[in-house]
């Protein structure tokens, strides 16, 4: 008695919930500190 049983399953990646808060706090620095920049070249 031969029996086989296959299973195919297909997941995409979905990043974990900390890798997208810090790419969030990475973008909000980013933008206050070119907001700060350009606030330096008005004076």
């Amino acid at each position: 008695m031969n029996t086989r049983i296959s299973i195919n399953v297909s997941s995409t990646p979905v990043p974990e919930p900390s890798t997208m808060l810090l790419l969030g706090m990475a973008i909000i620095a980013m933008a206050a500190l070119g907001r700060r920049h350009l606030g330096t070249l008005a004076k």
